[in-house]
Protein backbone atom coordinates (compact mmCIF):
# COMPACT_ATOMS: atom_id res chain seq x y z
CA UNK A 1 0.00 0.00 0.00
CA UNK A 2 2.61 2.32 0.75
CA UNK A 3 4.45 1.62 -2.48
CA UNK A 4 1.43 2.25 -4.18
CA UNK A 5 0.76 5.50 -2.33
CA UNK A 6 4.47 6.84 -3.75
CA UNK A 7 3.93 5.48 -7.00
CA UNK A 8 1.06 8.07 -7.03
CA UNK A 9 2.71 10.79 -5.38
CA UNK A 10 5.31 10.74 -8.34
CA UNK A 11 2.71 10.53 -10.70
CA UNK A 12 0.79 13.34 -9.70
CA UNK A 13 4.57 15.51 -8.82
CA UNK A 14 5.51 14.13 -13.06
CA UNK A 15 1.71 14.73 -14.67
CA UNK A 16 1.32 18.36 -12.20
CA UNK A 17 4.85 19.88 -13.76
CA UNK A 18 4.66 18.75 -17.19
CA UNK A 19 0.76 19.59 -17.15
CA UNK A 20 1.69 23.05 -15.80
CA UNK A 21 4.32 22.95 -18.97
CA UNK A 22 1.55 22.57 -20.99
CA UNK A 23 -0.17 25.65 -19.95
CA UNK A 24 3.10 27.34 -20.22
CA UNK A 25 3.01 25.79 -23.67
CA UNK A 26 -0.52 27.08 -24.78
CA UNK A 27 0.31 30.65 -23.67
CA UNK A 28 2.63 30.91 -25.62
CA UNK A 29 1.53 29.67 -29.03
CA UNK A 30 -1.78 32.01 -28.29
CA UNK A 31 -0.17 34.73 -26.39
CA UNK A 32 3.14 34.90 -28.46
CA UNK A 33 1.70 35.15 -32.27
CA UNK A 34 -1.22 37.52 -31.13
CA UNK A 35 1.20 40.26 -29.40
CA UNK A 36 4.30 40.20 -31.69
CA UNK A 37 2.54 39.60 -35.29
CA UNK A 38 3.78 37.74 -38.37
CA UNK A 39 7.31 38.69 -38.64
CA UNK A 40 8.59 39.15 -35.45
CA UNK A 41 6.68 35.89 -34.26
CA UNK A 42 8.77 34.43 -37.66
CA UNK A 43 12.02 35.55 -36.35
CA UNK A 44 10.62 33.98 -32.54
CA UNK A 45 10.23 30.53 -34.78
CA UNK A 46 13.93 30.70 -35.89
CA UNK A 47 15.57 31.00 -32.55
CA UNK A 48 13.05 28.22 -31.37
CA UNK A 49 14.31 26.22 -34.60
CA UNK A 50 18.13 26.62 -33.81
CA UNK A 51 17.33 25.98 -30.60
CA UNK A 52 15.96 22.68 -30.92
CA UNK A 53 18.97 21.04 -31.82
CA UNK A 54 20.54 22.11 -29.04
CA UNK A 55 19.95 18.32 -27.54
CA UNK A 56 22.61 17.05 -30.39
CA UNK A 57 25.42 19.16 -28.53
CA UNK A 58 26.15 16.78 -25.95
CA UNK A 59 26.80 13.98 -28.42
CA UNK A 60 24.98 11.45 -26.08
CA UNK A 61 26.65 12.13 -23.01
CA UNK A 62 23.09 12.81 -20.70
CA UNK A 63 21.64 9.34 -22.73
CA UNK A 64 24.26 7.66 -21.41
CA UNK A 65 24.68 8.59 -18.03
CA UNK A 66 20.67 8.06 -17.81
CA UNK A 67 20.86 4.46 -19.29
CA UNK A 68 23.79 3.27 -16.81
CA UNK A 69 22.92 4.69 -13.87
CA UNK A 70 18.55 4.20 -13.63
CA UNK A 71 16.87 3.54 -10.68
CA UNK A 72 19.81 3.82 -8.51
CA UNK A 73 18.97 5.44 -5.27
CA UNK A 74 20.91 9.03 -5.20
CA UNK A 75 23.07 8.83 -1.69
CA UNK A 76 24.17 5.39 -3.31
CA UNK A 77 25.66 7.48 -6.58
CA UNK A 78 29.58 7.83 -6.60
CA UNK A 79 29.33 11.70 -6.43
CA UNK A 80 33.43 11.75 -7.16
CA UNK A 81 32.35 9.80 -10.83
CA UNK A 82 29.45 12.48 -10.83
CA UNK A 83 31.28 15.50 -10.42
CA UNK A 84 33.78 14.29 -13.55
CA UNK A 85 30.94 14.00 -15.76
CA UNK A 86 29.43 17.57 -14.67
CA UNK A 87 33.18 19.26 -15.81
CA UNK A 88 33.37 17.00 -18.97
CA UNK A 89 30.14 18.45 -19.99
CA UNK A 90 30.93 21.97 -19.17
CA UNK A 91 34.30 21.76 -20.98
CA UNK A 92 32.47 20.33 -23.48
CA UNK A 93 29.85 22.32 -24.39
CA UNK A 94 32.07 25.70 -24.18
CA UNK A 95 34.00 24.26 -26.44
CA UNK A 96 31.30 24.16 -29.09
CA UNK A 97 29.87 27.50 -27.95
CA UNK A 98 33.23 29.17 -29.01
CA UNK A 99 32.90 27.39 -32.36
CA UNK A 100 29.54 28.74 -32.54
CA UNK A 101 30.61 32.02 -31.77
CA UNK A 102 33.48 31.97 -34.74
CA UNK A 103 30.40 31.50 -37.07
CA UNK A 104 28.41 34.58 -35.66
CA UNK A 105 30.74 36.98 -37.25
CA UNK A 106 29.45 36.16 -40.60
CA UNK A 107 25.72 37.02 -40.00
CA UNK A 108 23.35 39.85 -40.36
CA UNK A 109 22.50 41.19 -37.10
CA UNK A 110 19.01 39.32 -36.74
CA UNK A 111 20.47 35.98 -37.54
CA UNK A 112 23.53 37.17 -35.09
CA UNK A 113 21.16 37.94 -32.54
CA UNK A 114 18.89 34.45 -32.92
CA UNK A 115 22.26 32.13 -33.20
CA UNK A 116 24.31 33.68 -30.27
CA UNK A 117 21.09 33.42 -28.05
CA UNK A 118 20.32 29.97 -29.61
CA UNK A 119 23.61 29.04 -28.48
CA UNK A 120 23.75 30.36 -24.90
CA UNK A 121 20.54 28.42 -24.16
CA UNK A 122 22.32 25.48 -25.85
CA UNK A 123 25.21 25.31 -22.99
CA UNK A 124 22.40 26.43 -20.43
CA UNK A 125 19.89 23.68 -21.40
CA UNK A 126 22.24 20.68 -22.07
CA UNK A 127 23.36 21.46 -18.21
CA UNK A 128 19.98 21.33 -16.95
CA UNK A 129 19.02 17.98 -19.00
CA UNK A 130 22.14 16.31 -16.77
CA UNK A 131 20.98 17.13 -13.89
CA UNK A 132 17.12 17.11 -14.55
CA UNK A 133 18.25 13.14 -15.91
CA UNK A 134 19.65 12.66 -12.15
CA UNK A 135 16.29 13.58 -10.54
CA UNK A 136 15.10 11.16 -13.16
CA UNK A 137 17.32 8.42 -11.93
CA UNK A 138 17.24 8.55 -8.99
CA UNK A 139 13.14 9.45 -8.42
CA UNK A 140 14.00 13.24 -7.19
CA UNK A 141 10.91 13.84 -8.71
CA UNK A 142 10.41 16.79 -6.26
CA UNK A 143 13.35 18.68 -7.59
CA UNK A 144 12.61 17.10 -10.94
CA UNK A 145 8.95 18.74 -10.70
CA UNK A 146 10.06 21.93 -8.91
CA UNK A 147 12.69 22.94 -11.71
CA UNK A 148 9.88 22.98 -14.64
CA UNK A 149 7.66 24.87 -12.39
CA UNK A 150 10.19 27.71 -11.94
CA UNK A 151 11.22 27.97 -15.22
CA UNK A 152 7.59 28.06 -16.78
CA UNK A 153 6.14 29.88 -14.01
CA UNK A 154 8.36 32.59 -15.18
CA UNK A 155 8.02 32.42 -18.63
CA UNK A 156 4.16 32.81 -17.75
CA UNK A 157 4.62 35.76 -15.93
CA UNK A 158 6.72 37.56 -18.34
CA UNK A 159 4.05 36.60 -21.20
CA UNK A 160 1.84 38.56 -19.19
CA UNK A 161 3.99 41.33 -18.61
CA UNK A 162 4.54 42.04 -22.16
CA UNK A 163 0.84 41.91 -22.58
CA UNK A 164 0.69 44.68 -19.80
CA UNK A 165 3.86 46.84 -21.74
CA UNK A 166 2.16 45.51 -25.16
CA UNK A 167 5.49 44.67 -26.28
CA UNK A 168 6.11 43.68 -29.83
CA UNK A 169 9.56 42.38 -29.75
CA UNK A 170 10.49 39.21 -29.78
CA UNK A 171 14.31 39.60 -28.81
CA UNK A 172 12.87 41.17 -25.36
CA UNK A 173 11.43 37.43 -25.09
CA UNK A 174 14.33 35.53 -26.03
CA UNK A 175 16.35 37.88 -23.46
CA UNK A 176 13.50 36.14 -20.94
CA UNK A 177 13.64 33.16 -21.89
CA UNK A 178 17.44 32.75 -21.45
CA UNK A 179 17.18 34.02 -17.89
CA UNK A 180 14.47 31.73 -16.43
CA UNK A 181 17.19 29.11 -18.02
CA UNK A 182 19.58 30.16 -16.26
CA UNK A 183 17.29 30.39 -12.98
CA UNK A 184 16.99 26.53 -13.52
CA UNK A 185 20.54 25.72 -13.49
CA UNK A 186 20.75 27.93 -10.54
CA UNK A 187 18.38 25.86 -8.86
CA UNK A 188 19.99 22.72 -10.03
CA UNK A 189 23.45 23.80 -8.78
CA UNK A 190 22.53 24.44 -5.34
CA UNK A 191 20.12 21.16 -4.59
CA UNK A 192 22.65 19.16 -6.21
CA UNK A 193 25.69 21.13 -4.68
CA UNK A 194 27.36 18.20 -3.10
CA UNK A 195 27.91 16.59 -6.97
CA UNK A 196 29.75 20.68 -7.90
CA UNK A 197 31.88 20.33 -4.41
CA UNK A 198 34.72 18.24 -3.32
CA UNK A 199 37.21 16.13 -4.84
CA UNK A 200 37.06 15.56 -8.48
CA UNK A 201 39.06 12.47 -10.56
CA UNK A 202 42.08 11.86 -12.16
CA UNK A 203 42.23 13.13 -15.84
CA UNK A 204 42.72 9.44 -16.90
CA UNK A 205 39.82 8.69 -15.02
CA UNK A 206 37.44 11.14 -16.03
CA UNK A 207 38.44 10.14 -19.56
CA UNK A 208 38.15 6.20 -19.21
CA UNK A 209 34.38 7.29 -17.42
CA UNK A 210 33.61 9.45 -20.54
CA UNK A 211 34.23 6.99 -23.12
CA UNK A 212 32.03 4.46 -21.23
CA UNK A 213 29.20 7.24 -20.83
CA UNK A 214 29.21 7.86 -24.68
CA UNK A 215 29.58 4.15 -25.54
CA UNK A 216 26.10 3.55 -23.67
CA UNK A 217 24.14 6.34 -24.68
CA UNK A 218 25.55 6.94 -28.37
CA UNK A 219 23.20 4.58 -29.84
CA UNK A 220 19.99 6.22 -28.14
CA UNK A 221 21.39 10.04 -29.12
CA UNK A 222 21.93 9.02 -32.82
CA UNK A 223 17.84 7.52 -32.18
CA UNK A 224 16.77 10.75 -30.42
CA UNK A 225 18.65 12.89 -33.28
CA UNK A 226 17.01 11.68 -35.91
CA UNK A 227 13.49 11.78 -34.53
CA UNK A 228 14.21 14.92 -33.93
CA UNK A 229 15.21 15.58 -37.23
CA UNK A 230 11.36 13.97 -38.22
CA UNK A 231 9.78 16.79 -36.15
CA UNK A 232 11.71 19.27 -37.98
CA UNK A 233 13.23 18.63 -41.12
CA UNK A 234 10.14 19.37 -43.11
CA UNK A 235 10.00 22.70 -41.51
CA UNK A 236 13.77 23.75 -42.03
CA UNK A 237 12.97 22.74 -45.87
CA UNK A 238 10.17 24.78 -46.50
CA UNK A 239 12.18 27.89 -44.86
CA UNK A 240 14.18 27.27 -48.48
CA UNK A 241 10.67 27.30 -50.23
CA UNK A 242 9.28 30.10 -48.27
CA UNK A 243 9.34 33.39 -46.45
CA UNK A 244 9.59 34.25 -42.98
CA UNK A 245 5.99 34.98 -42.97
CA UNK A 246 4.98 31.44 -44.36
CA UNK A 247 7.34 30.17 -42.12
CA UNK A 248 5.33 31.94 -39.04
CA UNK A 249 2.11 30.88 -40.28
CA UNK A 250 3.45 27.34 -39.92
CA UNK A 251 4.94 27.23 -36.94
CA UNK A 252 1.73 28.95 -35.42
CA UNK A 253 -0.06 25.36 -36.63
CA UNK A 254 2.65 23.57 -35.43
CA UNK A 255 2.42 25.30 -31.99
CA UNK A 256 -1.15 24.72 -31.93
CA UNK A 257 -0.32 21.08 -32.01
CA UNK A 258 2.36 21.50 -29.07
CA UNK A 259 -0.08 20.84 -26.36
CA UNK A 260 -0.34 17.31 -27.66
CA UNK A 261 2.92 16.64 -27.61
CA UNK A 262 3.76 17.74 -24.25
CA UNK A 263 0.90 15.23 -23.11
CA UNK A 264 2.36 12.66 -24.86
CA UNK A 265 5.94 13.38 -23.25
CA UNK A 266 4.62 13.33 -20.00
CA UNK A 267 2.46 10.08 -20.01
CA UNK A 268 5.76 8.62 -22.00
CA UNK A 269 7.94 9.41 -18.62
CA UNK A 270 5.76 8.13 -16.10
CA UNK A 271 5.05 5.14 -18.22
CA UNK A 272 8.62 4.09 -19.21
CA UNK A 273 10.12 3.59 -15.79
CA UNK A 274 7.36 1.10 -15.11
CA UNK A 275 7.91 -1.78 -18.18
CA UNK A 276 11.53 -1.34 -17.87
CA UNK A 277 11.42 -4.71 -15.90
CA UNK A 278 8.34 -6.50 -17.38
CA UNK A 279 8.71 -9.91 -18.38
CA UNK A 280 8.27 -10.51 -22.30
CA UNK A 281 4.91 -11.77 -22.11
CA UNK A 282 3.87 -8.49 -19.64
CA UNK A 283 5.64 -6.27 -22.59
CA UNK A 284 3.05 -8.17 -25.64
CA UNK A 285 -0.21 -7.83 -23.30
CA UNK A 286 0.84 -4.37 -22.37
CA UNK A 287 1.95 -3.27 -26.09
CA UNK A 288 -1.60 -4.75 -27.08
CA UNK A 289 -3.68 -3.23 -24.80
CA UNK A 290 -2.05 0.25 -24.70
CA UNK A 291 -1.95 0.66 -28.21
CA UNK A 292 -5.60 0.29 -28.95
CA UNK A 293 -6.55 2.71 -25.58
CA UNK A 294 -4.15 5.13 -27.39
CA UNK A 295 -5.32 4.84 -31.03
CA UNK A 296 -8.73 5.38 -29.19
CA UNK A 297 -7.50 8.75 -27.45
CA UNK A 298 -6.39 10.07 -30.70
CA UNK A 299 -9.53 10.06 -32.21
CA UNK A 300 -10.93 12.16 -29.45
CA UNK A 301 -7.44 14.41 -29.96
CA UNK A 302 -9.08 15.24 -33.24
CA UNK A 303 -12.24 16.75 -31.79
CA UNK A 304 -10.44 19.55 -30.54
CA UNK A 305 -9.53 21.13 -34.41
CA UNK A 306 -12.56 22.77 -34.51
CA UNK A 307 -12.75 24.84 -31.18
CA UNK A 308 -9.21 26.14 -32.75
CA UNK A 309 -10.65 27.10 -36.03
CA UNK A 310 -13.17 29.03 -34.01
CA UNK A 311 -10.20 30.61 -31.45
CA UNK A 312 -8.50 31.63 -34.58
CA UNK A 313 -11.27 33.08 -36.27
CA UNK A 314 -12.08 35.14 -33.46
CA UNK A 315 -8.81 35.45 -31.85
CA UNK A 316 -6.40 35.74 -34.54
CA UNK A 317 -7.27 37.55 -37.81
CA UNK A 318 -3.51 37.81 -39.18
CA UNK A 319 -3.36 34.08 -38.92
CA UNK A 320 -6.53 33.15 -40.65
CA UNK A 321 -4.41 31.60 -43.82
CA UNK A 322 -3.73 28.55 -41.19
CA UNK A 323 -7.19 27.30 -41.89
CA UNK A 324 -6.12 26.44 -45.30
CA UNK A 325 -3.84 23.68 -44.11
CA UNK A 326 -4.47 23.11 -40.73
CA UNK A 327 -6.95 20.16 -41.67
CA UNK A 328 -4.26 18.52 -43.09
CA UNK A 329 -1.75 18.65 -40.01
CA UNK A 330 -3.87 17.89 -37.73
CA UNK A 331 -4.27 14.01 -38.30
CA UNK A 332 -0.49 13.47 -37.62
CA UNK A 333 -0.59 13.31 -34.28
CA UNK A 334 -3.09 10.13 -34.61
CA UNK A 335 0.62 8.54 -35.18
CA UNK A 336 2.59 10.59 -33.24
CA UNK A 337 0.74 9.41 -29.84
CA UNK A 338 0.93 5.92 -30.77
CA UNK A 339 4.79 6.28 -31.58
CA UNK A 340 5.55 8.10 -28.35
CA UNK A 341 3.72 6.87 -25.85
CA UNK A 342 3.99 3.21 -26.59
CA UNK A 343 6.25 2.36 -29.71
CA UNK A 344 9.69 4.27 -28.35
CA UNK A 345 9.30 3.70 -24.50
CA UNK A 346 8.61 -0.51 -25.48
CA UNK A 347 12.07 -0.22 -28.13
CA UNK A 348 13.74 0.97 -25.47
CA UNK A 349 12.62 -1.25 -22.84
CA UNK A 350 13.73 -3.84 -24.15
CA UNK A 351 17.03 -2.35 -24.87
CA UNK A 352 17.30 -2.42 -29.17
CA UNK A 353 19.00 1.29 -29.18
CA UNK A 354 20.39 0.25 -33.04
CA UNK A 355 16.83 -0.81 -34.21
CA UNK A 356 15.21 2.38 -33.15
CA UNK A 357 17.67 4.52 -35.44
CA UNK A 358 16.82 2.73 -37.71
CA UNK A 359 13.21 2.98 -37.87
CA UNK A 360 13.77 6.43 -37.23
CA UNK A 361 16.18 6.91 -40.50
CA UNK A 362 13.07 5.52 -42.45
CA UNK A 363 11.03 8.37 -40.59
CA UNK A 364 13.09 11.09 -41.15
CA UNK A 365 14.28 9.66 -45.22
CA UNK A 366 10.39 9.58 -45.44
CA UNK A 367 9.76 12.85 -44.29
CA UNK A 368 12.49 15.03 -46.95
CA UNK A 369 11.56 12.66 -50.04
CA UNK A 370 7.89 13.66 -49.25
CA UNK A 371 8.43 17.24 -48.41
CA UNK A 372 10.78 17.55 -51.32
CA UNK A 373 7.97 15.94 -53.34
CA UNK A 374 5.02 17.59 -52.89
CA UNK A 375 6.48 21.02 -52.22
CA UNK A 376 7.67 20.44 -56.33
CA UNK A 377 4.26 19.64 -57.11
CA UNK A 378 2.90 22.26 -55.20
CA UNK A 379 4.89 25.15 -53.11
CA UNK A 380 2.17 25.58 -50.51
CA UNK A 381 1.88 25.11 -46.87
CA UNK A 382 -0.65 22.17 -47.83
CA UNK A 383 1.65 20.29 -49.50
CA UNK A 384 4.24 20.24 -46.27
CA UNK A 385 1.38 19.45 -43.83
CA UNK A 386 0.16 16.03 -45.89
CA UNK A 387 3.73 15.20 -46.32
CA UNK A 388 4.08 15.78 -42.20
CA UNK A 389 1.12 13.27 -42.21
CA UNK A 390 1.81 10.77 -44.53
CA UNK A 391 5.55 10.74 -43.47
CA UNK A 392 4.38 10.12 -39.28
CA UNK A 393 1.80 7.40 -40.68
CA UNK A 394 4.94 5.88 -42.56
CA UNK A 395 6.92 6.10 -39.47
CA UNK A 396 4.03 4.72 -36.85
CA UNK A 397 3.51 1.49 -39.27
CA UNK A 398 7.23 1.03 -39.85
CA UNK A 399 7.96 1.04 -35.83
CA UNK A 400 5.21 -1.02 -35.51
CA UNK A 401 5.88 -3.52 -37.78
CA UNK A 402 9.15 -4.36 -36.27
CA UNK A 403 7.85 -4.25 -32.95
CA UNK A 404 5.26 -7.00 -32.98
CA UNK A 405 8.02 -9.06 -34.72
CA UNK A 406 10.20 -9.00 -32.18
CA UNK A 407 7.18 -9.66 -29.94
CA UNK A 408 5.88 -12.72 -32.14
CA UNK A 409 2.74 -10.88 -32.00
CA UNK A 410 0.09 -10.73 -35.07
CA UNK A 411 0.38 -7.10 -36.65
CA UNK A 412 -2.25 -4.22 -35.43
CA UNK A 413 -4.99 -3.49 -38.51
CA UNK A 414 -3.46 0.14 -39.28
CA UNK A 415 -7.11 0.15 -41.60
CA UNK A 416 -9.01 2.34 -38.74
CA UNK A 417 -6.12 5.06 -38.05
CA UNK A 418 -6.39 5.66 -42.12
CA UNK A 419 -9.97 5.80 -42.20
CA UNK A 420 -10.42 7.96 -39.44
CA UNK A 421 -7.97 10.37 -40.81
CA UNK A 422 -9.34 10.46 -44.13
CA UNK A 423 -12.78 10.92 -42.81
CA UNK A 424 -11.98 13.73 -40.51
CA UNK A 425 -10.06 15.37 -43.79
CA UNK A 426 -13.11 14.65 -45.90
CA UNK A 427 -15.86 15.94 -43.37
CA UNK A 428 -13.73 19.68 -43.19
CA UNK A 429 -13.25 20.15 -46.69
CA UNK A 430 -16.48 19.16 -48.11
CA UNK A 431 -19.54 20.01 -45.37
CA UNK A 432 -19.52 24.04 -45.18
CA UNK A 433 -20.42 24.14 -41.53
CA UNK A 434 -17.50 23.32 -39.12
CA UNK A 435 -20.39 22.72 -36.25
CA UNK A 436 -22.32 19.82 -38.75
CA UNK A 437 -18.62 18.86 -39.63
CA UNK A 438 -17.98 18.26 -35.57
CA UNK A 439 -21.26 16.82 -34.87
CA UNK A 440 -20.97 13.95 -37.93
CA UNK A 441 -17.39 13.59 -36.93
CA UNK A 442 -18.72 12.94 -32.46
CA UNK A 443 -21.22 10.60 -34.57
CA UNK A 444 -19.32 8.65 -36.28
CA UNK A 445 -16.25 8.06 -33.19
CA UNK A 446 -19.52 7.26 -30.95
CA UNK A 447 -20.38 4.53 -33.10
CA UNK A 448 -17.03 3.23 -33.65
CA UNK A 449 -16.66 3.09 -29.70
CA UNK A 450 -19.72 1.58 -29.35
CA UNK A 451 -18.42 -1.34 -32.28
CA UNK A 452 -15.39 -1.81 -29.95
CA UNK A 453 -16.78 -0.89 -26.53
CA UNK A 454 -15.86 -4.54 -25.13
CA UNK A 455 -12.16 -4.26 -26.44
CA UNK A 456 -11.84 -1.13 -25.18
CA UNK A 457 -13.34 -1.70 -22.02
CA UNK A 458 -10.69 -4.83 -21.73
CA UNK A 459 -7.92 -2.81 -22.68
CA UNK A 460 -8.24 0.33 -20.00
CA UNK A 461 -8.92 -2.66 -17.04
CA UNK A 462 -5.89 -4.20 -18.20
CA UNK A 463 -3.92 -0.89 -18.47
CA UNK A 464 -4.92 0.12 -14.92
CA UNK A 465 -3.71 -3.36 -13.24
CA UNK A 466 -0.20 -3.06 -14.90
CA UNK A 467 0.23 0.99 -13.74
CA UNK A 468 -1.49 -0.06 -9.93
CA UNK A 469 0.74 -3.61 -9.82
CA UNK A 470 -2.61 -5.46 -9.48
CA UNK A 471 -1.98 -7.73 -12.32
CA UNK A 472 -2.04 -11.18 -11.63
CA UNK A 473 0.29 -14.09 -13.15
CA UNK A 474 -1.34 -13.28 -16.96
CA UNK A 475 -0.66 -16.53 -19.17
CA UNK A 476 0.56 -15.70 -22.52
CA UNK A 477 -2.62 -14.97 -24.67
CA UNK A 478 -1.43 -13.16 -27.25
Amino acid sequence: MLKLLKKIKHFIYVFGANFFSMISGILMSIILPYQLGVTQYGYWSLFLLYFGYSGFMHFGFNDGVYLMYGGKRYENLDLKRFRGYFIFLVLLQFVIGTIYACVLFNLKEEYMFVLGFATINMIVSNLNLFFLYINQITQKYKNYALSIFIEKFGIIVFLLLMLLWKSESYKLFVIYFTVTKVVVLSYYLFTNKNIILGKYPSLKNLQNDAILVYKAGFSLFIANSVAVLIASSGRFIFTYFSSVKELGLYSFAINILSFVQIFNTSLSTILYPMICNFEKFKLKIYFEKLSRLITYSSFLFLMFYFPATWIIEIFFNDYIEVLKFLQYLFPFFIYQMHITIVLHPLIKAVRKEKVLFWLNIIGVTSTILLSFIFLYIDNSLQSIAIATTISYAIWNIATDLWLRNYLKMKYEDILPKVCITLIFIFLVNFIESHMIAFILYVLIVSLYFLYRKSELLNSFLQIYKFVTNKEERIEEEL
